[in-house]
């Protein structure tokens, strides 16, 4: 009967996993087993039961059946990674991040199951790299009902951000915005690797914002990944404004930058808003606290397009 509850697991397979996270021996056998019995696992001697190959899933952080493959798995990014300069070498997923994109896509994939006629308001890819970039801007505005009455009832930067997730969402959007991995707060998002990321889908489009950013930078993110479905280029995003500026990002990356700068500070209603008698770290000020936006990010971006108004003597 013994013999029945044995999991006949690769071993190799066991050592990958155990190395995938960064476990020793001795860690992965803490409160477990003893380390020489998960190395006679990993070297074929002994056979694990059922019980303790779940366990062993569990502490790595991979699915049982993993453990049962006959050749290690790809360790490809499931999304095109837009956070390298152009023509760089894809950077490696951590664990953790690799997890959540995993939760997005199951969340995408129930939903797709639970209203397969669901029909958003916001269409992936309905425009493309070669479309106008105000016409795209104009476009989101008016689906996420971004104007001078929402921007005047929120009283702060949060509460602007939650409102646009709102409007995002009752225009068709999954989105997703949090700052840990699987709810455990003791495994954090690390703003240095992604900052966001988007799945584009006809039925269930989601967007993801790590939250550990600020509120400015977040609401620059949930509006680039926004722009990412629209155009039907889902994407793992690391969006920086000043590296637009600079031109070094990628065209992707470049032009749902400039849309997004676009659709919280549109450039007529910059250079409209801006006043001659004020100075340029005045009007900075005053238009960056109506708009809610952050200083870095939109007058930047829109300076970077256009002369700087003038200031008269």
């Amino acid at each position: 009967m013994e013999s029945m509850a044995l999991a006949h697991v690769t071993p190799k397979l066991l050592v990958w996993a155990r190395k995938r996270v960064n476990l020793t021996v001795e860690a992965i056998a803490h409160n477990f087993a003893d380390p020489d019995r998960i190395a006679a696992w990993e070297s074929g001697v002994q056979v694990p039961t059922f019980s303790q190959a779940e366990a062993f899933a569990k502490k790595c952080r991979v699915p049982l059946l993993t453990l049962f493959l006959t050749d290690l798995p790809t360790e490809e990014i499931p999304l095109t990674d837009l956070r390298t300069v152009k023509d760089a070498g894809r950077k490696k997923l951590s664990n953790g991040f690799r997890e959540v994109i995993d939760d997005a896509i199951i969340r995408q994939d129930w939903y797709r199951e639970q209203f397969p006629n669901a029909k958003p308001r916001i269409l992936a890819k309905q425009f493309t790299l070669d479309s106008d970039v105000t016409e795209v801007a104009e476009y989101l505005r008016r689906t996420l009902w971004i104007n001078n009455d929402l921007l005047a009832q929120c009283a702060d930067w949060k509460e602007y951000l939650d409102r646009l997730a709102q409007n995002a969402e009752a225009a068709g959007l999954l989105v997703h915005r949090s700052g840990v991995v699987r709810n455990d707060n003791n495994r954090k998002l690390n703003i240095e690797e992604f900052r966001g990321f988007a799945l584009v889908d006809d039925v269930a489009p989601l967007v993801f914002v790590n939250t550990n950013d600020t509120t400015t930078a977040q609401i620059f993110t949930l509006i680039h990944e926004i722009v990412h479905v629209c155009i039907g280029r889902e994407g793992i995003s690391n969006p920086d404004p000043t590296k637009a500026i600079e031109g070094i990002r990628n065209e992707t990356e470049d032009f749902c930058n400039r849309v997004t700068a676009e659709v919280l500070v549109p450039r007529q209603k910059f250079l409209r808003d801006w006043q001659s008698h004020y100075s340029n770290t005045e009007n900075i000020k005053r238009i960056v606290r109506f708009n809610k936006v952050s200083t870095m990010a939109e007058p930047l971006l829109h300076l970077s397009q256009t002369s700087t108004p003038t200031r008269n003597a």
